[in-house]
Order: structure tokens, then C-alpha cells, then sequence
């Protein structure tokens, strides 16, 4: 067994007891041999000892956690790239033609949601040129320590007027694929 698993079966040992029931009787099987001089001086080295340990551990979950978390999305962004085409086309054609925008199955739903238009900003430097000749409102680019552009602020002025600014395009209404 390797220590991701020794941690893995460790860490379902200590999701499922009971502190007030488990750490007494770590405490008493926690062996501190000679160096104590007595009954208290015992239950303090045991103390500070299993304290340590506890440490110890919880380091050592704390880095497998991030090593399983790294897996594990490693391992879901395979899938999805492997078979993301597959479920959509899959979902359309559980969907057909209907107002039924998803699929929910027992293990989790598949489906669409409308993305409205919106602009995006393909050339940065003609945008702030419009700007600074005065033709976008200056509310959408703040002066900061970098400048810092407002796209909601972008989308609502192409929302209500239609207007393009130099430097973008439109990028149309879509559906985007989901699962959760």
C-alpha cells in the first residue's frame, strides 16, 4: 500500500470516529517508554506527543490533498476533453426539438443555457483610441493603476444603442453547453 492510500484509508478512519471516544484511547496507547517520572509527567508527554502527531498528519493530509485535488482534475479535464462533443451532441439529440432545455439523469443534468449577445474586444488600442478622442462615455475605462475597461458597462451601451465600438465584435446569441 502506498502513503496516498495509508493516508486515504487513515483519513476515512478519522472522518468516521469520535473524537471524545478516540483520542482517550490514542492517549493511553500513545507509549512515551522511560522518559516519564511519573503518572503526570506521562499524561503531559502523551499530550504534547499526540498533539505533534496530530500536526504531523494533518501536514501530510494537507499536501496528499493537494496532490489528490490535482489528480483528480487532471483527471476530469481528460474527460471532458475526450467526450464534452460527445455529451452535447448526445444531450441535443436527447432533447430534440422541444422546450426542454436539459437532461436530468441520477447522476447529474446536461443541457443548455442561452448566452446573450455581447461584445468582445478584439484590439485594445483602438478601443482606448475611441475613447480618448471622446467617442465612448468615459465612464467605461477607469483610470487606475492600470487602466481597467467596464464590459458590462461596453455591453449595456451596445445593448441600448447597437453601437460597435472600434475594436470589437460582436460575438452572437448562443447556447452554452453545461453539466452539473
Amino acid at each position: 500500500m502506498n502513503q496516498l492510500q495509508a493516508s486515504e484509508t487513515t483519513l476515512e478512519k478519522v472522518l468516521a470516529d469520535d473524537a471524545e471516544q478516540a483520542v482517550p484511547a490514542e492517549l493511553e496507547r500513545f507509549d512515551v517508554g522511560f522518559l516519564a517520572k511519573d503518572n503526570e509527567d506521562a499524561m503531559f508527554l502523551r499530550v504534547l506527543g499526540l498533539l505533534n502527531r496530530y500536526d504531523e498528519e494533518m501536514d501530510r493530509f494537507m499536501g496528499n490533498a493537494d496532490k489528490v485535488l490535482r489528480r483528480m482534475q487532471a483527471r476530469r479535464t481528460w474527460l471532458w476533453d475526450q467526450y464534452h462533443r460527445w455529451l452535447e451532441y448526445y444531450t441535443r439529440q436527447q432533447l430534440g426539438d422541444g422546450k426542454v432545455r436539459s437532461v436530468q439523469t441520477p447522476f447529474g443534468v446536461a443541457g443548455f443555457r442561452k448566452q446573450p449577445a455581447k461584445l468582445v474586444v478584439q484590439d485594445m488600442a483602438a478601443l482606448k483610441d475611441a475613447w480618448t478622442a471622446g467617442q465612448l462615455p468615459t465612464h467605461l475605462l477607469e483610470h487606475r493603476v492600470i487602466e481597467h475597461l467596464d464590459k458590462d458597462g461596453l455591453n449595456e451601451l451596445y445593448k441600448h444603442t447597437g453601437e460597435i465600438p472600434p475594436g470589437c465584435v460582436v460575438e452572437e446569441e448562443h447556447d452554452r453547453f453545461y453539466v452539473r
